[in-house]
């Protein structure tokens, strides 16, 4: 029954993106089908609660069919073409082509993710955040049917200990109720589905603008970040929120540099997942939206399917209205006001610090980054590489996302120390993607694995 609900998930997602447009590669098509048809199945499942319409398969999958039968229907002749032109041609297998390199490189990458799948499915989930949120919600979203369920009948508060681990945004909860609606006694298949899709995209969006073994190398370099690696095979929201704001960022820096329609508008999808999984995408969204606003000043250019960048933010108001019709939960821990306090400002800054420089939490990523800034300097600074999009995103932001938690009351929170120690590290995981991202597109890097290539594969080839 898991294969039939990935089926339909994939199917929902597929015909989401027939609309946007066809034009992508195979593996960066499936990858996106999954992330976009979770995001939408877990919509259906908040109607369905707010229409007090009961969450089973059944009814799932009648929206599903329905949603997707009409779109396909209606996209039909474009489908149609997308596969007559994909051409399935019999691949040719070449030894002189075949670079060791790659073989190398496909097959450390292959044993990591296999040790990380392997991990995923043997243990059942078991972090303490995920034991008291998401999974929990999962389960009870699964006997129930509901999302306003069980869970907050007493005063219509979170359950004692739970803290407001319940009110996250219903993606990640949602798409693991998905496990235990089929009868699954562990949820992990779908958050380790995130990261092996997630690993599809992102190589493909490499594969746009660095060779191959740039490609591999710069992917098999992420994949072992010691902190990613590990959430990887974990049951929690950081990584699916990770993978949906990166990808929005990586999409839309493609679109500024190529141009592409389609590329922004999954931007967009990929902003309201983010915002649907949790409410600290808005960072990204403001960043996105002040960029383009930029944009469009300096070229003064507006079209309209710039427009759609504001259905990033629907997520995020319809989830905090939800939260705050339903439950009794004080939503704003943040204060109110602009206001200065230095010895909370520096006790930031170095808390921060430990944290980003620290090796056994993001490995040498941080070190590489801002050496490689250094040596394209001359690149950014004379020449503008384009690649100055990407890192001005990235450093605005981190920026932005710090400033947070300089604004959060910590009277009504841990302390900071604790704060920043843990949910500022796992909010980190975005950018770590996002740097692993400039690592490989950046002109000496280019340069230093397109000689590599044009050396080794002359050798190879005589």
């Amino acid at each position: 029954m898991i294969v039939l609900t990935l089926i339909m998930v994939f199917l929902l997602g597929f015909s989401i993106l027939i609309i946007i447009s066809p034009k992508y590669k195979i593996s960066e098509l499936v990858g996106l089908s999954y992330l976009t048809g979770i995001a939408a199945t877990t919509t259906i499942m908040f109607f369905y609660d707010v229409f007090n319409i009961k969450i089973t398969l059944f009814s799932l999958f009648t929206a599903i069919i329905l949603l997707a039968g009409v779109i396909l229907f209606y996209r039909r002749n474009v489908i149609i073409r997308y596969f007559r032109s994909a051409g399935f041609a019999k691949p040719v297998l070449s030894f002189k082509r075949l670079n060791p390199s790659w073989l190398l490189l496909s097959f450390s990458i292959f044993l990591f993710i296999t040790a990380s799948a392997s991990k995923a499915l043997y243990w059942p989930p078991s972090a303490y955040d995920s034991l008291a949120g998401y999974d929990l919600m999962a389960k009870v979203i699964a006997a129930e049917g509901k999302i306003n369920n069980s869970l907050f009948e007493i005063n219509n508060q979170p359950i004692l200990g739970t803290s407001k681990r319940l009110i996250y945004p219903p993606l990640v909860p949602g798409s693991l109720g998905l496990a235990y609606l089929v009868g699954l006694k562990s949820s992990k298949i779908i958050s380790l589905l995130f990261f092996l899709f997630f690993i599809l995209i992102f190589y493909s969006l490499l594969r746009r603008k660095s060779n191959q073994t740039n490609s591999l190398f710069v992917l098999l370099l992420m994949i072992l970040s010691p902190d990613f690696l590990m959430f990887s095979s974990v049951t929690n929201i950081n990584i699916p929120f990770a993978i949906y704001t990166s990808l929005a960022i990586l999409y839309f820096y493609n679109w500024i540099t190529d141009g592409n329609k389609s590329d922004f508008l999954i931007s967009v999808l990929m902003l309201s997942s983010g915002n649907w999984t949790r409410s600290e995408g808005v960072v990204f969204f403001v960043v996105i939206l002040t960029i383009l606003a930029g944009k469009d000043f300096v070229d003064k250019k507006f079209k309209k399917y710039h427009l759609f960048i504001f259905l990033g933010i629907v997520p995020f108001i319809i989830w905090n209205l939800y939260v705050k019709s339903n439950f009794d939960v004080a939503q704003s821990v943040f204060h109110g006001k602009l206001f200065w306090d230095k010895t909370k400002f520096f006790e930031l800054i170095t808390y921060i610090y430990r944290v980003v420089f620290n090796p056994k939490l993001m490995g040498f990523t941080i070190f590489i980054f801002l050496a490689l800034v250094m040596m394209n300097i001359r690149f950014l600074i004379v020449e503008k590489d384009s690649s100055l999009h990407l890192l001005i995103i990235i450093f605005s932001s981190f920026f932005l996302y710090s400033f947070l938690f300089y604004q959060m009351d910590n009277s009504q929170m841990d302390p900071l120390l604790y704060m920043i120690q843990n949910s500022f590290k796992r909010g980190l995981y975005p950018f770590l993607i996002l740097i692993w991202y400039y690592i490989a597109i950046n002109p000496v890097t280019q340069k230093i694995f397109n000689w590599y290539e044009s050396v080794f594969f002359q050798k190879v080839s005589t």
